[in-house]
C-alpha cells in the first residue's frame, strides 16, 4: 500500500488487492473466483507508551460494481 501522513498521527493509504469468492453451485460444487480490489484506508494512530493503537476505517473497491465497508483496530510496535 502506498501510503501518506496529511498530519503526523493520521495516515491515509491506497493500494491493490483481491480477492477470492467461494460460490456455491446449484450441483453442489464450489465455484472459486478472483476479484481485483483496490483499498482505500486511513487510520488515526494513538501511541500507548511502545504501542500504537489506531481505529481504522476503509472501503474495498470491488470489481467493476461492488464495495465493502471495513473498519478494525490496528496494533503494533510503535517506531
Amino acid at each position: 500500500m502506498f501510503a501518506f501522513r496529511p498530519v503526523p498521527s493520521w495516515r491515509i493509504a491506497l493500494g491493490p488487492g483481491f480477492e477470492l469468492v467461494d460460490k456455491d453451485k446449484s450441483d453442489g460444487s464450489v465455484k472459486k473466483s478472483a476479484h481485483f480490489v483496490t483499498a482505500i484506508r486511513t487510520i488515526y494512530e494513538f501511541h500507548l507508551g511502545k504501542i500504537t493503537v489506531g481505529p481504522t476505517l476503509g472501503i474495498d473497491l470491488i470489481g467493476e460494481t461492488d464495495t465493502n465497508l471495513v473498519y478494525g483496530l490496528t496494533v503494533g510496535p510503535g517506531f
